[in-house]
């Protein structure tokens, strides 16, 4: 009898020093862990999910995120990377929600941005046209970056007035080496054209700098399309 107790108490400490499993990554299915795991690769920190009780939203929080701690101002624009990246792997689930919230957890604050997946769509159409401007910057290759451009917005700047703008910051900062995207948000200009305004990180052999660009995405293709660009936020 003693030994059956003595048994008994071993297997209850066992249990009780077992790991549990998160109910809630049980659940989760594998495109689904792949994006968390993606976020939490950007961004660190810890990742949850749920379905609003409507399920028209799904729900994202980012927490302990030093870099979000850090960068505070930029919050719109790391939770709009979050959504993408977060679309970009479970698309192919074809979910029923129409939108994504992110809510970016810190110390002092929770700050919750919205994302349509009508809006994460038109942007998965239209992201290679940063990742394009981008190379052609590294690349030197200003006949290409021109023809990017709308022909109405350059009708009065050649290629050379376009390398002469980019590359007044290289004194400083030196030639672009790589290039890293970090969001996008959409908005309104005064004649009431929608554009998208796409943004990443220039890495510079100096200093690196912000690379922006703004597209008429109602133009069908990629060429012709860029109505500016600018090396800050």
């Amino acid at each position: 009898m003693k030994q059956n107790i003595l048994l008994f108490f071993a297997l209850l400490l066992l249990g009780c020093g077992e790991k549990k499993t998160d109910t809630q990554t049980a659940t989760l299915t594998d495109y689904q862990k792949k994006a968390h795991e993606a976020i939490a690769t950007a961004f660190g920190g810890k990742v949850a999910q749920s379905l609003s009780p409507d399920k028209q939203t799904l729900e994202l929080a980012l927490s302990d995120c030093i870099l979000l701690e850090q960068e505070s101002d930029l919050l719109a624009l790391h939770s709009s990377r979050a959504a993408w990246i977060y679309y970009q792997n479970t698309a192919i689930e074809n979910p029923k929600y129409t939108g994504i919230n992110v809510s970016t957890v810190l110390k002092d604050t929770t700050k919750t941005f919205h994302f349509t997946l009508a809006q994460l769509g038109i942007l998965q159409t239209k992201i290679s046209t940063i990742d394009m401007a981008a190379k052609f910057l590294i690349t030197d290759d200003y006949t290409n970056l021109h023809a990017l451009f709308d022909p109405v917005v350059m009708a009065s700047s050649t290629e050379d007035d376009l390398r002469g703008y980019c590359a007044q910051v290289e004194p400083e900062y030196g030639k672009p080496v790589s290039f890293e995207f970090q969001g996008f948000s959409f908005f309104k200009l005064s004649s009431g054209q929608e554009q998208l305004d796409l943004a990443g990180k220039l890495k510079r052999s100096k200093k690196d700098t912000p690379l922006g660009i703004f597209v008429d995405f109602s133009k069908p293709g990629i060429a012709g399309s860029v109505t500016s660009i600018k090396f800050d936020y």
